[in-house]
């Protein structure tokens, strides 16, 4: 998903890019799907993201975010941030899904305080579903396990 202002330079200069990514996606057969959101419109959906630059590439798994890129980027990092990658000289690579997460300070302590606040509500202090909270915090979980094998 790229979260983009029609007004950004970045996000003017990603769009030719942006609108090619699903076609050589297609042509590799790496199966991800590609959108685009105007924050300027739909505002509430970039405060939910926490998008504070733009573009913001957010990668989605299983309807949940799992990383976020911002800034102007190309077609190979593209591809392989969707989850393709270039066969090498000695036959490695092919269609493999590799997340480069990298989050910045205040992506960090957005992440914690969303944390904080899922542990509160699966220990009553706050409402909410906290089957939810649960799976929230197992899939957060799971994700930072993959990273650190």
């Amino acid at each position: 998903m790229e979260f983009y202002a029609p007004w950004c330079p970045f996000c003017q200069r990603l769009e030719p890019t942006w609108n090619e990514l699903p076609n050589r996606l297609k042509e590799k057969g790496v199966d991800t799907k590609i959108a685009r959101m105007n924050v300027d419109t739909y505002t509430d959906y970039g405060e939910r993201f926490g998008v504070t630059g733009f573009p913001t590439l957010m990668l989605f798994r299983d309807g949940r975010p799992v990383g976020q890129k911002t800034g102007l980027t190309d077609m190979a990092t593209l591809m392989k941030y969707a989850g393709y990658q270039e066969t090498g000289p000695l036959g490695l690579g092919g269609s493999k899904a590799e997340l480069n997460l990298v989050l910045g300070g205040d992506q960090v302590a957005a992440a914690a305080d969303e944390l904080n606040e899922l542990r509160r509500m699966i220990n009553g202090e706050v409402d909410g579903d906290k089957a939810a909270a649960l799976a929230h915090i197992d899939a957060v979980e799971r994700l930072f396990a993959k990273r650190a094998l």
